[in-house]
């Protein structure tokens, strides 16, 4: 037996829900017929139970594509709903949402098979035109894959370019998408064509009636006042009259802003760069903070020449024109909201469109670019707090930041560090402070003059400015002989500079030797950090505060070709180490190669700066993040702090060589030349192993001893020291051309031993052995 009402379903090929349906009919073969109707109604509970178990999923999908749940079976189908689908995974959550529905309203009447059929060929035809907006030749690259129809429509619409090409492609979509209509709703094109028709001609007649009824309600607006213009005059004479003040219009600009506001683009206070805030509190402070030299060293500075600002506000509407004109031109729908103008940048913030991809923008710098006739464009993309991206322009001519500006701040004068330093303006021209305590060691990289000496110039001279010789001592290391050099003399240093490799080993391992030392005089005195022990040492008369200490690293490639493993030992023990001792480090380079700033290195001085660079590479290694190579030089920078997530972008302060030179004049003047230092980089410890030019990373462990059995023999071989050492062949050879090297045995000569350049006085003049025994 069988129910009549399951023939329509399983002629459409539902055979599951068949089965299911005619479980029952073999089942009311047994029973009585007063129960029949009760058997009757299960199928269409199956019918609602597989209905809601469909809308079920579909809902959880969408939830789960949406990023608002969690769960491991959840994440595992929607990331494979992504993998093959993209953005297309909600329609297909949507689709097993809709069969649910439907197959609980309708039941039996569902066509499950067309259905299938056709919201299958409409979900293919939707992801494929999702993927038909991604250029020709990228349809297979996996940030288009996933952001738009996925494997699916990545596929398809790569065969249907190939084969049809754009315009075929789009004929056989549209096909595609009449076929699916009519397979899922099982109706003829006629019966589609009139209903849209009727349904059309409906939306139609209700939108001229509400035309009609709108025209009708302003015509009687203006009629009413019409009537009562001549009464509102009256009334308006003999009302008193209202201030300026009340009757302007309070209507947001329709211009973008230009600004060049003293807000920082962070939304966040930043400990590492002063705010101004901190500076108005500290106000309070007397006068006697800043030492007597802080006005002559200021006054000997070049004061700031009266700004030379040939762009108006014309030029910059002109970018901004041209801003919007290009995006357009890529179809980019957006629009500049506000302009920041600096020294050196100007950047136009823009707000793109809902739906516009960042990525877009960004990689249009180049086109912004030759649009703007610009040396080249940054982009940032977001600007950090707001819902903005930033595009900086170099301005046509570049604004001079003078050192003195920035040291003649209040912000400066009264900031509570001595470590404070001045860094430059950003591009709002807002200046820009920063705490070397804070961060508390610094990185700086960029490429040939781009600005690295020039900044660490800037950075002397600001804290030697606010600081007494007994406060901060500076350990300057300048392998390239040329730029600090400059402040030898100066009461502030712990040692005079040191040019060669010898003497910047010795004077980090003082800085090592200094730092065991104070954390001794911590520990006996129960503190932490120099603070404290100079707050408690401030009123005894035999003990002093200790000073802090800038370690100065000019060029550190050239450090590390020479001695590689030993400085990047010394740097890390000091940058990880030292700073409760008040010991800090300013590391510069001109190479900026993972061979010179290491990941170790890396990792211990979290404050850095980038000038410019030539690549993105480069820009990766100093901050971990491209932009460096967009810089213009001459002081443009990227200061990434260690409390933000962005680096900022700066114009750095200048100083010349001649301000240098009159400052350490008059710091001269002022204190006179240091009798005694407070490193001793020369002293004898290793001194003859110095002498002798062998590396100290690289000194055989037996080399003394051999020197001493060569000096007592007379000669040298290979073969002398494998017998007097009992070492092998090659340790052997290795001590002969390190002792080569030394200068303490002569070059080889054939088959005859090494003649000993600098033998015992002692011992008498011997004979040398026998080809037979030489090396």
């Amino acid at each position: 037996m069988c129910y009549p009402e399951m023939r329509g379903f399983r002629d459409e090929g539902a055979t599951a829900l068949a089965g299911v349906g005619r479980m029952p009919e073999r089942r009311t073969a047994t029973k009585k017929n007063g129960r029949k109707e009760t058997v009757r109604a299960l199928p269409d509970l199956w019918y609602e139970v597989i209905g809601l178990v469909l809308l079920a999923l579909g809902g959880l999908l969408f939830v789960g594509l949406s990023g608002r749940a969690g769960g491991i079976v959840l994440h595992y189908l929607t990331s494979v709903l992504k993998v093959l689908f993209g953005i297309g995974s909600y329609a297909f959550a949507t689709l097993l949402a809709l069969t649910g529905v439907t197959l609980i309203a309708q039941k039996r009447n569902f066509p499950a098979v067309s259905f299938s059929l056709g919201s299958a060929a409409l979900l293919w035809v939707l992801v494929t035109a999702l993927h038909f907006s991604v250029p020709s030749g990228q349809e297979l690259v996996s940030e288009n894959i996933l952001g738009h129809g996925g494997w699916v429509g990545a596929l398809t619409s790569l065969a249907l370019r190939k084969s049809f090409g754009n315009i075929g492609a789009v004929i056989v979509l549209t096909v595609a998408t009449l076929v699916g209509f009519l397979v899922a709703s099982r109706r003829t094109l006629t019966e589609l064509i009139s209903a849209f028709r009727e349904r059309a001609s409906k939306v139609w007649a209700s939108l001229v009636k509400s035309w009609h009824e709108q025209r009708a309600k302003q015509t009687a607006k203006k009629a009413k006042a019409k009537a009562t213009q001549v009464a509102t005059k009256v009334e308006q004479e003999k009302e008193p009259e209202k201030s300026t003040s009340e009757l302007e219009p309070s209507v947001a600009p329709s211009k973008p802003s230009v600004t060049q506001t003293d807000e920082s683009d962070f939304p966040f206070p930043m400990e590492t760069i002063v705010s101004a805030g901190t500076a108005k509190r500290s106000r309070r402070r007397s006068s006697s903070f800043l030492p007597d030299h802080y006005e002559k060293v200021v006054k000997a500075l070049e004061p700031p020449h009266p700004e030379d600002n040939p762009e108006t506000t014309t030029s910059i509407e002109e970018g901004i024109r041209l801003v919007e004109e290009t995006l357009a031109s890529f179809k980019i729908e957006a629009k500049v909201v506000n302009v920041k103008r600096g020294p050196v940048i100007t950047r136009y913030e823009v707000q793109p469109a809902p739906g516009i991809r960042v990525k877009r923008i960004e990689n249009l710098a180049d086109d912004l670019a030759l649009a703007l006739a610009a040396i080249d464009v940054r982009v940032e993309a977001p600007v950090p707090g707001k819902s903005v991206i930033g595009i900086e322009v170099p301005n046509k001519r570049i604004a001079l930041v003078r050192l003195r500006e920035l040291l003649e701040l209040e912000e400066f004068k009264t900031a509570p560090s001595k470590l404070t330093f001045a860094l430059g303006k950003d591009i709002a021209g807002v200046p820009k402070l920063a705490d070397l305590s804070k961060m508390p060691h610094l990185l700086i990289g960029g490429a040939t003059n781009s600005g690295k000496s020039v900044c660490l110039n800037s950075l002397i001279i600001s804290i030697m400015s606010r600081a007494h010789p007994d406060e901060v001592k500076f350990s300057l290391i300048d392998p390239k002989r040329v730029e600090l050099t400059l402040f030898n003399g100066a009461p502030h240093l712990a040692h005079p500079v040191v040019v060669d490799v010898k003497g910047a080993i010795r004077a980090l391992k003082c800085a090592i030797r200094e730092m065991e030392r104070r954390y001794r005089l911590f520990a006996d005195k129960g503190v932490r950090n120099i603070d404290s022990y100079n707050e408690a040492v401030k009123e005894s008369e035999d003990e002093e505060p200790l000073p802090h200490i800038v370690i100065v690293i000019d060029e550190l490639a050239d450090l590390m070709m020479q001695a590689g493993g030993e400085f990047e030992k010394l740097i890390c023990r000091i940058a990880q180490l030292a700073r409760a001792t008040g010991i800090h480090l300013v590391v510069a380079t001109q190479r900026p190669s993972v061979n010179v700033i290491t990941g170790l290195i890396k990792a211990n001085i979290p404050s850095r700066i980038a000038f410019a660079v030539a690549s993105q590479t480069d820009s990766r290694v100093i901050l971990d993040c491209n932009g460096a190579e967009r810089l213009i030089g001459r002081g443009d920078m990227l200061f990434q702090p260690i409390d933000a997530p962005k680096p900022i972008r700066i114009q750095g302060a200048f100083v010349s060589e001649q301000e240098v030179h009159r400052v350490v004049e008059v710091l001269v003047n002022e204190y006179g030349e240091p009798d005694e230092y407070l490193f001793d980089v020369y002293s004898d410890e290793d001194e003859e192993a110095l002498m002798l030019g062998v590396k100290l990373d690289k000194k055989d462990p037996l080399f003394d001893k051999a020197v001493e059995i060569v000096r007592r023999k007379g000669y040298a071989s290979a073969s002398l020291l494998q017998r007097e050492l009992e070492i092998g062949y090659p340790r052997a050879g290795k001590l002969i051309d390190q002792l080569e090297k030394a200068g303490i045995i002569g070059p080889a000569e054939g088959n005859k031993p090494r003649k000993v350049l600098i033998p015992l006085v002692d011992t008498p003049p011997r004979d040398l052995p026998n080809a037979d025994d030489s090396s």
